[in-house]
């Protein structure tokens, strides 16, 4: 299942939860790494262009920020947790993917938290770090989404939705291998920054 095809899917449940009386302004989306990517698709118009209506608010923590917009169409406040120690997806796609949706009008909160991993507010009994030897790092690449759907990767221009693009990844971007490890103290703070976002985005008070 691609990231794309699990922002479908989140569309999907808000439209559910619309139809029990949850208005779309009252709703945000989070994900996590693969489904970190999928919430920030959510908040590009540039993607998914027949979702008319758009979350409230977007939380992505260390998301897959590899493949974004050349330019991007803003749609929802986004929040982006980011581990500065990640060799997964990376903190600099990020903040690249970050300052286009700024120079677009955007409206981004980056937050990256020190000594932190890949998965840094996982399960709080794995502080040791976990080494993924074999795993598919895209941290590397940079795909860029034209407004045409078509993508360019690096001098290379692919069709929209053409299947190539992943092999030419493969072969040229991708490399093997990660960390990862739980950070108590950056998954508490995380944790409270996110509530925090969400209490701006919808207009509430902390209790």
């Amino acid at each position: 299942v691609s990231s794309l095809q699990m922002a479908r899917d989140a569309f999907a449940a808000s439209r559910f939860l619309q139809a029990r009386g949850t208005p779309m302004a009252r709703q945000a989306v989070m994900g996590f790494s693969k489904g970190g990517a999928a919430a920030l698709f959510t908040a590009d118009r540039t993607f998914l262009t027949n979702e008319a209506q758009r979350f409230a608010g977007t939380l992505a923590f260390y998301p897959a920020c590899n493949t974004r917009a050349r330019t991007p169409q803003p749609a929802s406040l986004v929040f982006m947790a980011l581990g500065e120690k990640d060799d997964y997806a990376g903190v600099e796609p990020c903040q690249e993917l970050a300052a286009a949706f700024r120079a677009s009008g955007g409206q981004v909160q980056v937050t990256v938290y020190p000594g932190a991993s890949h998965t840094f507010d996982g399960d709080p009994t794995r502080t040791a770090v976990q080494h993924l030897r074999f795993v598919e790092n895209y941290m590397h690449c940079r795909l860029l989404v034209e407004p045409d759907g078509s993508m360019a990767l690096g001098e290379r221009r692919f069709a929209a939705g053409d299947p190539k693009v992943l092999q030419a990844m493969q072969t040229t971007c991708m490399r093997k291998g990660a960390t990862t490890w739980t950070n108590t103290r950056q998954k508490e703070r995380a944790t409270q920054d996110a509530v925090a976002f969400l209490h701006s985005v919808f207009g509430t008070t902390p209790r």
